[in-house]
């Protein structure tokens, strides 16, 4: 039976670690993500996701290495900068909340490290890239996954798509591109940032609009925060820490981003609220936080900016000034318009009112739009189509002050898309009904009224919204299930020309459902884009426009401020006229010339001429010159003296070069060039020299006394030639030298060595190797000898024969003289005895107490005081270190020092004991002792607990005994000191307090009174 049940068990372990197996890897699954619109300058762009499918929760496995490979970018390590990798396990959503790894230098292979803990199923990684604003626009930038690393063993990478190759595109050069990214429905939006406008879709999952959204970018474009009223998102698009729980809610206008100026982190989102739109709210959001993604600042949310039956109609432009910001709504069935300004103090709260003459009531629904124009020099509001009294109404509005006036009644009740043209100068209405009409009116003449004219129809159940974008256009929100978004491409010019398209934006296939849903809310200043100028430079000149010289075709923005320092804006299109040229060939005889460059040329080279065509710009006419040299022979000949030869049509008897012109067969002269020589007799001339007494044959003789000869020889010309000899007869040569030596020293001469002053010859063999005569006259040096007498003090020291002496004595120093020769200094030196200085010995007191510090064997004595006396009384009020100097009659200095180290001591009692008939005054009375009490606190009681006395006076008294410290009046033995003596004897105490080192104290007791 035991066999049994142990085989029983041995079957159920094997089963159970059959069935419990560990965790394996089943796939490392990598996509890449697309991008119509890839510009530089971006951050935490998302590259790949990569999914680790796993088997099996046993023994769950470790993601520790990514490898990575660039290698097919075209310039990595300019164009990318920091690559991350972020964790979601199971999710297959974004979050940066757990960074797995990162590597600051994404080049060639990189690997970013990390630890991960595996879960069974998926675990979802994302690498993101920064594009740095250096990278260059057609670049490619690429990753590919090599490998993953999980508990030492590599992976290999899966999928479709395992690596992301991307080129970059040129971004677009809007003058204001913090508009460039829309979200105008669920899944649906637009990105502006390249040249050419692409659908997106990247938002998070829980945006969902139903009307007006908001959105802002920063100036490079780069999205920030977008909001669907409910929620906001920030970049990555995950809900912010604090973006749950907005009191605001669905309407034309839901979210209204404005940076406070001169601040480049501080943001405010304005959003109407519930019920109707009966509050807006104002909330404070700071960039830096949440790791620089931003977040509601704490306590900054919800705010509410005006409460009194608030339309939903929101809207802002920017101050005249460029740099402040007016956000402008109306009061609900009033005519009052309420402006708050944002300057770099913040949003203040405190609105300008405004209740403009002959203005319509409001609408009283809450609903309806409204616009500012882009220059903040008009404001239109169209209501909601229920309130039928209401019309579409223009204003103007006076952007220093923020006031509105001046209403006119536009269009019928059913009006509700408005917008502005970029340029200020054309105003667009659009109607719900009667087929959604689209209408134009003329700002800049004087009968706007008369102005109206129809634009088109717009294909749709509806004509909600207009927005202005940064490519200039207008864009329409045509209602529910609409696949295209009509456009206006030329909004500045007068209908037909503004270029109505109907379809003019396809959604690639995409629907936007929501009839309401559509970015709505803007800062209208970002699309103030005036009338562009044309301007015209030639080709190599430059202009002065967008804050710098350019030279290059294109569209500038210059802002200019007037007298009363409000901004306006100057567009110019800048064309540059390319130059005209034309190359020919020419070609001239050497020494004739032709006019080129304003001077008549005779070389061969380029010369450019430059015209002026009906352009105005230069024209240039580029000549290749070419100078015909004469077709020239040169020949070698020669004569002897005498001789002649026919050249230049003369005989010629002389060296030289002569030229004889012949006629070629290209037109131009052939010379023949002559170098005829003449040859003289060659002569050769030398110099020799000879010894005194010797002889050199020279014209025929032995030659022996100085003096020029001249044999004639045949050359090998056949010419004759002349020997010229120079002869020399070299004479003894004698030289005459001082010399001196050191006495001791010796110098060879005359074959010995001399160590006597005299003179010396020796005869020596010159360069010519003749006798040469040297002469030296030898001086002897004797040496020098000083002696001095030296005092040094006792304990000082002198370097006297190489080391440092102090003991009295005579030393030997040799030194070198200036003669070069030794030198003996003879020093006596003396030692000066120090005084025999005594002082106190150092000690310690305590704080407040004095001490008389002693020095003795000397006749005067400087304390570090100043003091000069043998004594000196000190009370430290800290550790001191005091010296004293004395002088001897020498001037030998002697210096003591005294340390007096200062004790502080902190103490606090009461005596248990105490008579008021006591004949010794200070035990009369119970006194609280003690030191250095900074507070304190005394309460006696009787036997029932009944306070008799207390005090906290600090008033202190030195005890009978000389020390510190008694403190307060005491205590008399009387009911609170109040001659009423108490008849008990026994009473008990309580004291507390702190010493002025901030330490705390308490005691407490019984105290006997004796009588």
């Amino acid at each position: 039976m035991k066999k049994l049940y142990l085989i029983l068990v041995l079957f159920f372990l094997s089963t159970t670690t059959l069935m419990a197996q560990s965790m394996v890897i089943d796939s490392v699954h990598v996509t890449s993500f697309t991008y119509d619109c890839f510009p530089n300058n971006t951050t935490y762009k998302f590259i790949l996701r990569i999914n680790i499918v796993t088997s099996n929760a046993s023994n769950p496995l470790t993601l520790s290495d990514l490898t990575f490979n660039t290698s097919g970018s075209t310039n990595a390590s300019t164009d990318i900068k920091n690559a991350r990798v972020f964790s979601t396990g199971n999710a297959d959503v974004f979050s940066k909340n757990v960074l797995f790894g990162s590597n600051a230098n994404p080049t060639g292979s990189f690997v970013v490290s990390g630890s991960d803990l595996l879960n069974t199923g998926d675990n979802y990684f994302w690498l993101t890239y920064d594009i740095t604003d250096a990278a260059t626009p057609g670049n490619i930038i690429q990753a590919v996954l090599d490998q993953s690393t999980i508990s030492t063993v590599n992976y290999p990478s899966t999928g479709s798509s395992i690596g992301f190759n991307r080129t970059i595109d040129v971004r677009s050069n809007y003058p204001h591109k913090e508009a460039n990214v829309w979200y105008t429905d669920k899944n649906l939006g637009i990105d502006f940032n390249c040249t050419t406008p692409v659908i997106i879709d990247d938002h998070s999952d829980d945006f969902i609009s139903i009307e007006g959204t908001g959105a802002i970018c920063d100036e490079f474009g780069n999205l920030l925060f977008y909001t669907d009223a409910e929620r906001v998102f920030n970049r990555v698009h995950e809900i912010i820490p604090n973006g749950n729980g907005m009191l605001s809610s669905s309407s034309k206008h839901s979210g209204l981003f404005i940076k406070k100026p001169l601040d480049s982190t501080t943001y405010y989102l304005i959003s109407p609220g519930f019920s109707f739109m009966d509050e807006l709210y104002w909330n404070e959001i700071d960039l830096t936080l949440d790791g620089g993604f931003g977040d509601i600042v704490p306590g900054m949310k919800n705010l509410t900016l005006m409460n009194n039956n608030l339309d939903e109609m929101v809207t802002c432009v920017n101050h005249c000034n460029g740099q402040d910001v007016w956000v402008l709504t109306g009061k609900n069935g009033t005519n009052e318009f309420h402006a708050f300004l944002v300057s770099d103090a913040g949003l203040s709260t405190v609105p300008v009112v405004s209740t403009p003459v002959g203005g319509p009531i409001n609408t009283t629904t809450g609903r309806g739009t409204i616009k500012f124009s882009p220059n903040g020099k008009w404001l239109v509001l169209a209501a909601q189509i229920s309130t039928s009294t209401i019309p579409t109404t223009l204003y103007q509005f006076d952007n220093s002050t923020g006031i509105v006036s001046n209403p006119l009644a536009l269009d019928s009740n059913d009006a509700h898309a408005i917008s502005f043209s970029p340029d200020n100068t054309k105003l667009y209405i659009g109607h719900q009904q009667n087929g959604c009409k689209m209408y134009q009116y003329e700002l800049d003449i004087p009968g706007i009224l008369a102005s109206r004219t129809l634009v088109g129809n717009v294909p749709g159940p509806a004509l909600w919204l207009l927005q202005n974008a940064p490519d200039g256009k207008i864009y329409m929100d045509p209602g529910g299930n609409a696949t295209t978004y009509p456009v206006i491409n030329n909004p500045n010019l007068k209908a037909p020309l503004c270029n109505f398209d109907p379809t003019g934006f396809s959604l690639n296939g995409r629907i936007h459902s929501f009839s309401l849903s559509f970015i709505s809310c803007y800062n209208e200043s970002f699309f103030n884009l005036p009338t562009t100028l044309d301007t015209t430079i030639c080709n190599g000149d430059s202009i002065f426009l967008g804050g710098n010289y350019q030279t290059t075709a294109g569209i500038y923005y210059d802002t200019l401020t007037s007298g009363s320092l409000c901004d306006s804006i100057v567009s110019t299109n800048l064309i540059v006229s390319p130059l005209d040229s034309a190359t020919i060939t020419t070609s001239i005889c050497e020494g004739d010339s032709i006019l080129l460059e304003g001077n008549y040329q005779t070389t061969t080279g380029v010369y450019y001429d430059t015209l002026t065509v009906g352009s105005g710009c230069d024209s240039i006419l580029i000549i290749n010159l070419i100078v015909s040299t004469p077709d020239s022979t040169i020949i070698d000949a020669s004569i002897c003296e005498g001789d002649s030869l026919l050249l230049q049509g003369n005989y010629q008897t002389t060296t030289g070069t002569y030229y004889d012109t012949l006629t070629s067969g290209s037109g131009c002269d052939s010379i023949l060039i002559t170098n005829l020589i003449a040859i003289q007799p060659d002569s050769t001339i030398i110099d020799i020299s000879i010894c005194a007494g010797d002889s050199l044959l020279l014209q025929g003789e032995y030659q022996a006394n100085t003096g020029v000869f001249y044999d004639t020889l045949t050359s090998g010309s056949g010419c004759d030639s002349i020997l010229i000899t120079n002869l020399i007869v070299n004479l003894p040569d004698t030289t005459t030298i001082d010399t001196s030596i050191c006495e001791g020293d010796s110098l060879l001469l005359q074959g010995d060595y001399q160590t006597s002053t005299g003179t010396y010859l020796d005869i020596l063999t010159a360069a010519s190797g003749c006798d040469s005569i040297l002469i030296t006259n030898l001086i002897i040096d004797p040496s020098d000898t000083s002696i001095i007498d030296t005092n040094i003090c006792e304990g000082d020291s002198i370097l006297l024969q190489g080391i440092y002496q102090a003991s009295t004595g005579t030393y030997f120093d040799i030194l070198t003289a200036g003669s070069g020769c030794d030198s003996i200094l003879i020093t006596n030196l003396i030692i000066d005895p120090l005084d025999f200085l005594q002082v106190t010995s150092d000690t310690s007191i305590m704080l407040g107490a004095s001490l008389e510090l002693l020095a003795v064997g000397s006749n005067n004595y400087l304390w570090s005081t100043g003091d000069t006396g043998n004594s000196i009384t000190i009370s430290p009020s800290q550790t001191t270190t005091y010296s004293v100097t004395s002088t001897s009659s020498q001037g030998c200095e002697t210096t003591r020092t005294i340390t007096i180290t200062v004790t502080i001591q902190y103490s606090a009692y009461v005596p248990n004991i105490f008579s008021p008939s006591s004949n010794q005054e200070e035990h009369q009375r119970l006194y609280v002792y003690g030191s250095n009490i900074e507070t304190y606190e005394l309460v006696i009681y009787d036997r029932w607990g009944e306070v008799v006395f207390e005090t906290s006076d600090l008033a202190a008294t030195i005890r009978q005994d000389g020390l510190c410290c008694r403190y307060g009046p005491g205590w008399d033995g009387n009911y609170k000191n109040k001659e009423k003596l108490l008849t008990m004897n026994v009473f008990a105490y309580k004291l507390t307090g702190a010493f002025a080192n901030g330490e705390a104290f308490f005691d407490s007791g019984n105290i006997t009174m004796v009588k």
